[in-house]
């Protein structure tokens, strides 16, 4: 199957409306994409779970 790819030239204004015009569920989407994009980008990607919960062998070591 072929990948047909469309290059498209959008005022970034026309873009922002139609960013304010999505329902909740497309901002929520559209940003986590974007984040995801940022952060792979800075070179620092992090899963969904940003916290540090330290090294996994003393986490199996102290359950």
């Amino acid at each position: 199957m072929t990948k047909t790819t469309v290059k498209l030239q959008i005022p970034f204004e026309s873009l922002l409306d139609a960013i304010a015009n999505l329902p909740l569920e497309g901002k929520h989407q559209l940003w986590q994409l974007l984040n995801d994009e940022i952060n792979q980008s800075e070179g620092n990607f992090l899963p969904e779970d940003s916290y540090d919960w330290g090294p996994k062998d003393s986490q199996k070591a102290s359950h």
